[in-house]
């Protein structure tokens, strides 16, 4: 497996994959998740400020997540592995090539952001040496819980 850099030519992919690893989610979160109603515009435009990647299993695209830089740490969000690429390491390795490209900006942390709903994502986070930062409503759903989460590098 590998995981590359993209650029916004391949936004339609990054969106294709992020749809159908978050398809589940449609009916049992609420709201339901914000990349379902994305755009492959929108996911282009992502691109100006930030950046995406794509794992990869031979030429079979597994997953992605997109990313920003802010001036204290790197933003990693819309980690999306399909469920048919589950449990084999992938969302592991997407983040630990962004820990690397963290340290390459020279930013010695990076966040993420997950639905307290969803805890085996937040465990996946926290088995990765992620720690939580704050608990904060979701800014359309205000029963809901964000939990951002941190790790310095």
């Amino acid at each position: 497996m590998r995981v590359e850099l993209v650029d916004a030519s391949q936004a339609e992919l990054v969106l294709r994959l992020a749809v159908e690893a978050f398809a589940e989610f449609r009916e049992s979160l609420v709201p339901p998740p914000g990349i379902l109603a994305e755009t492959v515009d929108g996911v282009a435009r992502y691109f100006e400020n930030g950046g995406a990647v794509i794992a990869w299993d031979c030429d079979e695209p597994v997953g992605c997540a997109r990313f920003h830089p802010e001036l204290d740490h790197l933003y990693i969000g819309r980690v999306a592995v399909p469920p048919a690429y589950r449990r084999r390491g992938i969302a592991t390795e997407i983040m630990h090539f962004l820990e690397d490209h963290a340290r390459s900006l020279g930013l010695s942390e990076t966040r993420v952001q997950v639905r307290q709903a969803l805890p085996s994502n937040v465990a996946l986070y926290q088995s990765l040496g992620y720690t939580v930062r704050s608990a904060d409503p979701h800014p359309r759903v205000l029963e809901a819980t964000v939990l951002t989460l941190f790790k310095r590098l």
